[in-house]
């Protein structure tokens, strides 16, 4: 009856990931004990500019407009 309880305002995004938890759908997953990048070093303002710009190899050529821009 407790569990019944607790389980009353459960949404569905937790009961879902409480499920997906039980069958061990979480288990092994790549980067497991690994730190997370970045954790525990302060963020500059546009961290997330950054972030995006080296993730999808943009910030190389970026730069190589800016400097052809600039010799013009």
């Amino acid at each position: 009856m407790e569990s019944d309880a607790n389980n009353r305002f459960e949404s569905l995004s937790e009961r879902l990931i409480r499920e997906a938890m039980e069958a061990g759908e979480f288990d092994d997953l790549p980067g497991q004990g690994m730190p997370i990048p970045g954790a525990g070093t302060p963020d500059e303002d546009s961290w997330w500019v950054r972030s995006w710009l080296e993730r999808n190899q943009v910030a190389s050529a970026f730069r190589m407009r800016t400097a052809e821009d600039s010799s013009d």
